[in-house]
């Protein structure tokens, strides 16, 4: 016969001490965070919870007792609804460089991409990217659901607090600055957008993932009819042409210009950022473009203004109308 156990609950629905697993369940079952051990007598569980004077009988005080916490788990959706907004982050290391981006599920159409962090983890771009994708809802006045393949940032978006082993220190102080504004934000604002678990196995990778996860990367089955974007490259192209020329992209009139299949986009995107190239990349439904380093947006930009006052200090892409520029630039030259 199975000796009688004492349940004491710590942080649960309620306080206090159950004779039976089944009560004591109930108390912690769905809350994350919750602590409960079990005892042998009535009288440990007792000076457990700190209910009784016996601490020289059971020295058990509460800083003493290793209790078990209950892990809240975040469950896959069950039916995938492209009407959303997906999310992704990519970390070079551990820690290392980290960057996020969110796109239109339906289409694959970038709507937000943050400019690489230094000395971060891939947890906190993935908690900045819900975050940055809810504040960027909620400033559209949509209710959509927003997908992210990590469970421990839904959790840390729902606890509404980040539970990262990285210290803070002057390379990473960009990235603990905005997860500090990404925690103001949610103390301060209510949300109605769900926030469901992408499940990877059923659907493939996430859609905004950046495709440099070790293996071959399979673009998911519900990217957009067409399988190739319209790419321009531009600026100073002659130190890396050897590379470009292993590409699908042929030169043209001081261009690198072709249409490239989507897998090869994240590659490319990335070895312009690296070498300060200048990109237009034009699909069926959204153009995105890329300025050397240090410039900034036109006054007509579509960069959102999603969190704080700092139009730049969220955004990582400025995506630009690249014809407009060029026509600014040839105005100032007939000017001179």
């Amino acid at each position: 016969m199975a000796s009688k156990k004492y349940y004491a609950v710590l942080k649960g629905r309620q306080i206090g001490i159950f004779t039976s697993w089944a009560d004591c369940e109930e108390q912690i079952k769905g809350i994350s965070g919750a602590l409960y051990k079990a005892f042998k007598t009535r009288g440990e569980a007792e000076a457990a919870l700190g209910l009784t004077d016996q601490a020289s009988l059971f020295p058990t005080a509460q800083n003493e007792v290793k209790w078990r916490e209950v892990k809240e788990k975040i469950m896959p959706a069950s039916e995938l609804i492209l009407e959303s907004v997906c999310v992704d982050a990519s970390c070079l290391g551990n820690p290392g460089d980290v960057e996020y981006r969110g796109i239109y599920t339906a289409t694959c159409e970038v709507i937000f991409h943050k400019r690489p962090m230094l000395n971060g983890t891939n947890n906190l771009g993935e908690f900045l990217a819900i975050i940055h994708a809810l504040a960027h809802l909620k400033n559209q006045a949509s209710d959509i659901p927003v997908y992210s393949d990590s469970e421990t940032a839904i959790l840390w978006v729902k606890n509404k607090k980040v539970r990262t082993k990285l210290e803070p220190n002057e390379d990473n102080k960009e990235i603990f600055n905005l997860t500090g504004r990404a925690l103001k934000w949610l103390e301060s604002n209510d949300y109605t957008n769900a926030i469901l678990k992408w499940d990877t196995q059923a659907w493939g990778e996430i859609p905004a993932d950046f495709g440099r996860k070790q293996g071959s990367y399979n673009p998911p089955q519900i990217s957009p009819t067409e399988q190739t974007v319209h790419m321009i490259i531009f600026g100073n192209t002659y130190p890396v042409r050897e590379e470009l020329k292993k590409t699908s992209l042929k030169w043209s009139h001081k261009t690198w210009i072709g249409d490239i299949p989507l897998a090869e986009i994240e590659r490319l995107k990335q070895f312009c950022r690296q070498h300060d190239l200048q990109y237009t990349i034009e699909g069926k439904d959204f153009k995105e473009s890329r300025l050397p380093r240090g410039s900034r947006p036109l006054p007509t930009s579509n960069v959102p203004a999603v969190m704080g006052q700092g139009r730049l200090q969220w955004e990582i892409e400025e995506t630009l109308n690249i014809e407009n520029l060029r026509n600014r630039k040839r105005q100032s030259k007939k000017l001179v």
